[in-house]
């Protein structure tokens, strides 16, 4: 897999730059890469970078539309990729299909009006199988690269007061938070759902293992984790 999420600022970099996000450089970049690991080893499978879903997002940067400097609709920028010629540079399409709030069976027009078109949904990944058809790409596999559903904080004695970012919790992750039994569930028939109706979807890694145990209590991320001590 060739970067992450790179529709989202900072792709380039972990370390605190904010590089916007910019198809047409990350098309360089993946069609560099490719040519030396098919020069290196033919067999190898290279994944393009698995997109984020941001939903639709409003806004101009760099020349792009649906980009606000901080992330571009994913969609819009599959769009581009493939408008720019990612498809002769990837053998497998990179996606992070999330749950979100819901059962991963729920399809995208019975989502809530709350959701503004953004489809905010697992089965989401069908638009865009749907992008790589309409660009002559629907032999390409998906990989879902990342995806989970959120673990209920609450449910572990929810986090220490002190963390920076307990006062936002609830508009950035709380509406999407479920009870960890349904947390199993869902992932569970995530990897069901997919088996018996998408034919294209290849690998499903779960996001994540154990971060749960690594001590990081201020980070959200540690309530995707399936294993707890």
């Amino acid at each position: 897999e060739i970067c992450n999420e790179p529709n989202r600022a900072g792709w380039l970099d972990y370390y605190g730059s904010h590089v916007p996000p910019d198809p047409g450089l990350y098309v360089d970049m993946l069609r560099v890469a490719y040519e030396r690991i098919e020069a290196v080893d033919p067999g190898a499978v290279v994944v393009s970078a698995g997109l984020a879903p941001v939903g639709r997002v409003q806004g101009t940067c760099g020349g792009w539309r649906g980009n606000d400097c901080n992330a571009m609709d994913e969609r819009e920028y599959a769009r581009q990729m493939f408008r720019l010629g990612a498809g002769k540079t990837f053998d497998a399409f990179g996606y992070h299909p999330y749950g979100f709030a819901y059962e991963p069976e729920r399809a995208l027009d019975d989502l809530p009006a709350d959701d503004d078109g953004n489809g905010f949904a697992f089965r989401g990944v069908e638009v865009m199988h749907d992008l790589l058809e309409q660009h002559a790409l629907g032999d390409r596999l998906i990989w879902a690269t990342e995806f989970s559903w959120l673990r209920d904080p609450s449910e572990d004695g929810g986090s220490p007061d002190w963390c920076h970012w307990i006062d936002d919790y609830e508009n950035a992750f709380g509406w999407m938070d479920v009870p960890e039994l349904q947390q199993a569930n869902y992932v569970t028939r995530a990897f069901q759902y997919a088996d018996e109706n998408w034919p294209w979807m290849g690998p499903m890694f779960v996001w994540n293992l154990d971060w749960h145990d690594y001590g990081w209590l201020c980070d959200p991320a540690r309530y995707f984790s399936v294993l707890k001590v």
